[in-house]
């Protein structure tokens, strides 16, 4: 295990990479976490034409996912997984419980 801080690992910030965290609520520290204790996934993409391809790499830690440059060290994206919701099957008696709140809260 890297006996280094989290805050050490180096993060250079992109405008894009800026703006969706902004957008998504996630800290440069979660970044920093990612690289240091998440998963890392090579990823190869086609950029600029058929014949160039650039590699990134996904990090994947406590539900961000981070993209980087080949070098690990600057911000391409990141994004928060999504929760998997699961449907729940509700019993007679929920129902009319439901029934009763929604009747009360009619009324006043």
């Amino acid at each position: 295990m890297d006996s280094k801080s989290t805050d050490a690992v180096t993060l250079l910030s992109s405008v894009h990479g800026r703006d969706r965290r902004s957008l998504r609520k996630i800290g440069k520290r979660d970044l920093q976490a990612a690289v240091k204790h998440g998963t890392k996934e090579l990823q190869v993409c086609r950029r600029a034409g058929p014949h160039y391809l650039e590699t990134r790499y996904k990090y994947t830690f406590a539900d961000i996912v981070y993209i980087t440059d080949e070098t690990s060290t600057k911000e391409i994206t990141s994004w928060v997984k999504p929760y998997e919701l699961h449907p729940l099957v509700l019993t007679e008696n929920d129902l009319k419980l439901h029934e009763n709140v929604s009747a009360f809260l009619k009324v006043t």
